[in-house]
C-alpha cells in the first residue's frame, strides 16, 4: 500500500511515532492520520476506548454470562470459542481487546501519571515486551527490554535506586526529562565535554535555575499555565461536560454491539446443535502472542466496520469536536 516502506528488515514500515516510513516516500500528517499510522492520533482513540470501558464492562459481562449460561468469564470464553464458530470467535476477540490488550497498553502508564504508582509499569513490562514484539514494533520492544534489564539489575544490586524512584516517579515525566536534557545540551554547547562531574553540577543547578526563571517571569507579569502531559490532557479532555452526549452514545453502541455478537453466536450454536454437531474452535493450547496481536487488529477492524470511529463513537458531532481541538492544538503549537 501507499506510504508503507518495502525495504528488507525495515523497522519503521508504517511511519510509526509520527515519522514517515524509512524510505524516500514522504507522508503528510493528514495522510498518516487517514491511514492510521500517526501513533499520537491513534493513542487518543485508544485512550478514549480505555476510559469508557469501565462504565460498560459490568453490563457486557452480565450479557456474556447470561447468554452462555456459565458462572465465570473463563468458562464463557471457552464456550464461545469451542462451540459458537466464527461468530463466537469474533465475540472473544473483541472481549480480549477491551478487557486485556488495551488496558495492558494504557493502565500502567495511567497509574504512573495519575497515582505515582511505578510498580504497575514495572510489573507490566514483560507483558508489554511481548505485546510490542507481536505487533511488529522491534524498536520499542528493544527499549522496553533494556529498561526491564535495568530494573532487574537495580532490584538485585541497587534496591536503593528503586526505593528512591518509587515515591518520586512523577519527576520522571517527559517534560522534566526534556528540561534536564536541554540544560545538559546548553552546557555542552557552551563549555564542551560533558563529564560526570559536570553532570552532577548541572543536576544540582536544575531546580535553582528553574526557580529563578519562574520568579523572573512572574515579576515581568507573564502568566504561564503549567503544561500537562499528553495523557493527563486526554484524561481531562474526555471528562469534560461537552463529551457527555458522546460518552452516552458510545457506551450504548458498545453494549448493543456485544449484544448483536452474542445473538449471532448463540444462533450459530443452536443451528449447529440442530444439525447434529458443533463446530470446534481453537481449544487446547493457548494462542501464540502474534495470534493475539492479529486478533486485536481484527477486532479493531470489526468494530470500525460495525460503524464505530473507535476514537469517539458518536457520529459527526463527536468527530467534529475532536478535530476542532486537534486543529486548535496544531495551530497554537
Amino acid at each position: 500500500p501507499v506510504g508503507v516502506c518495502s525495504c528488507v528488515g525495515c523497522i519503521n514500515r508504517l511511519g510509526r511515532g509520527g515519522q514517515s516510513p524509512s524510505n524516500d516516500y514522504v507522508q503528510s500528517t493528514m495522510s498518516r492520520k487517514a491511514s492510521k499510522t500517526n501513533y499520537t492520533h491513534i493513542d487518543r482513540k485508544i485512550r478514549y476506548v480505555y476510559q469508557r470501558w469501565k462504565f460498560v464492562r459490568d453490563r457486557v459481562l452480565r450479557l456474556i454470562l447470561d447468554a452462555s449460561q456459565e458462572a465465570t468469564i473463563e468458562d464463557a470464553i471457552h464456550f464461545f470459542t469451542d462451540k459458537c464458530g466464527p461468530e463466537g470467535a469474533r465475540l472473544v476477540r473483541v472481549w480480549i481487546l477491551q478487557e486485556h490488550s488495551i488496558p495492558l497498553a494504557q493502565h500502567p502508564f495511567t497509574a504512573l501519571e495519575q497515582e505515582g504508582d511505578a510498580l504497575a509499569l514495572y510489573g507490566a513490562l514483560p507483558h508489554l515486551v511481548l505485546l510490542y514484539i507481536a505487533n511488529d514494533m522491534p524498536g520499542v520492544a528493544r527499549c522496553a527490554l533494556a529498561l526491564l534489564n535495568q530494573i532487574h539489575y537495580w532490584k538485585e544490586e541497587r534496591p536503593d535506586i528503586l526505593k528512591t524512584i518509587g515515591p518520586h516517579c512523577k519527576r520522571l515525566h517527559d517534560k522534566f526529562i526534556e528540561f534536564h536534557n536541554r540544560r545538559d545540551m546548553g552546557w555542552l554547547n557552551q563549555y564542551g565535554e560533558l563529564t560526570w562531574e559536570i553532570f552532577e553540577q548541572i543536576t544540582c543547578l536544575v531546580k535553582i535555575r528553574g526557580d529563578v526563571r519562574e520568579n523572573v517571569v512572574k515579576a515581568a507579569g507573564i502568566e504561564r499555565a503549567d503544561s500537562a502531559t499528553e495523557m493527563m490532557d486526554l484524561i481531562d479532555r474526555y471528562s469534560r461536560p461537552g463529551w457527555h452526549a458522546t460518552n452516552q452514545f458510545y457506551e450504548s453502541w458498545l453494549v448493543n454491539y456485544f449484544n448483536e455478537m452474542l445473538t449471532a453466536a448463540i444462533a450459530f450454536y443452536e443451528a449447529s446443535g440442530a444439525a447434529g454437531g458443533v463446530a470446534s474452535g481453537t481449544a487446547g493450547s493457548p494462542a501464540p502472542a502474534h495470534a493475539h496481536a492479529a486478533g486485536d487488529a481484527m477486532a479493531m477492524a470489526e468494530m470500525a466496520a460495525a460503524g464505530v470511529n473507535v476514537a469517539a463513537a458518536a457520529g459527526a458531532e463527536a468527530t467534529d469536536t475532536m478535530e476542532e481541538e486537534e486543529e486548535e492544538e496544531e495551530g497554537g503549537g
